[in-house]
């Protein structure tokens, strides 16, 4: 085995996949496929990326109306989308928390903090 081979071995073993997992199980699952995406094989970064992107969208669909709610998810799924160079996406997220009724501002600070780094 190369040693990309043994990284997507061990990594992929970390992935879940069963019905009604909370959105930070996804997000887990998006920072493994990130991760893959990042140090597996030449080959299958492509499709790592895409399963990763897949992942925060079930996520944000999960969260989408309790982005406050669940402010470490969220904040997770951002630093997800810049690790991947998807900022476009991660200001998706941060937009909608704007339109919040009553978002936290210093919630709303924190996430354009994560991109800004």
């Amino acid at each position: 085995d190369s040693t990309c081979e043994k990284i997507e071995s061990v990594l992929l073993k970390k992935i879940r996949n069963w019905d009604d997992m909370p959105a930070n199980m996804y997000v887990e699952n998006a920072e493994t496929y990130a991760n893959l995406a990042e140090r597996g094989c030449e080959q299958n970064k492509q499709k790592y990326k895409e399963l990763a992107q897949q992942q925060l969208e079930i996520a944000r669909a999960l969260t989408d109306d309790n982005v406050s709610e669940n402010e470490e998810a969220t904040k997770e799924m951002i630093q997800v989308y810049k690790r991947m160079q998807m900022k476009q996406e991660a200001q998706k997220i941060i937009d909608k928390a704007k339109k919040i009724a009553d978002p936290a501002i210093d919630f709303i600070i924190q996430l354009e903090k994560i991109i800004e780094e």
